[in-house]
């Protein structure tokens, strides 16, 4: 009874290099698409049960390319509550710093991306980031586990999302940043194993075909 967090295909954002936290209404570029469609086929093939996804715009727009893909997990009726947004799954509010072209950041918080750092202007917090991602994921979590083995549950979400998670599965402090580095569309899998969360994978892009 795993959990997938899979990270939204590229966006115009991505392809920008700047930092998009909850600022910008970022589509997914075609390279995106073609990723969400690749995901959503290998899914297709698996017993998915519900599908979560963060309303930003380029994991909204993963999220149904991922749905549209669900021809045997979900039927025609069912497609338009099979999918939930829900904003505890939003990329990390960056405050002052949304927007800002990764060659443009300020000498003093090139140590954001990598380690312990300053919280930017404005920010959320790492502290209630955490909050928010771990809520979600323990609700999830349970729905699988209550619909039984065989059930997978989805949640389409962003990279910051899926490191805070993994970072809290390990036990590292909230301020930690970017240990769990999470590319385009690619699969991270936890399991509840004996009340533990485990990480059974991550990162694993092997169903994308790149050009």
């Amino acid at each position: 009874m795993p959990l997938f967090l899979i990270r939204h295909g590229e966006s115009e954002g991505n392809a920008l290099r700047v930092v998009q936290g909850q600022g910008g209404d970022y589509a997914l570029t075609a390279r995106g698409r073609e990723q969400a469609q690749s995901v959503g086929k290998l899914l297709d093939s698996l017993p998915v049960i519900s599908l979560f996804a963060s309303p930003l715009r380029r994991a909204r727009e993963t999220a149904e390319l991922i749905v549209a893909s669900l021809t045997k997990s979900i039927s025609e009726d069912s497609s338009n509550s099979f999918l939930s947004f829900d904003r505890r799954l939003m990329e990390y509010d960056f405050g002052e710093m949304t927007g800002t072209p990764f060659k443009d950041l300020p000498e003093d918080y090139m140590d954001f991306w990598r380690d312990i750092r300053p919280e930017p202007p404005g920010a959320e917090g790492s502290d209630k980031f955490r909050e928010r991602v771990d809520a979600a994921i323990t609700e999830y979590l349970r729905i699988v586990r209550e619909a039984g083995p065989d059930s997978i549950c989805v949640a389409v979400t962003h990279g910051g999302v899926i490191d805070a998670i993994c970072s809290s599965v390990m036990g590292l402090p909230a301020e930690k940043f970017g240990v769990f580095r999470t590319s385009n569309c690619a699969i991270t899998e936890l399991e509840e194993l004996r009340g533990q969360i485990t990480i059974t994978r991550h990162n694993d892009s092997c169903h994308l075909k790149e050009k």
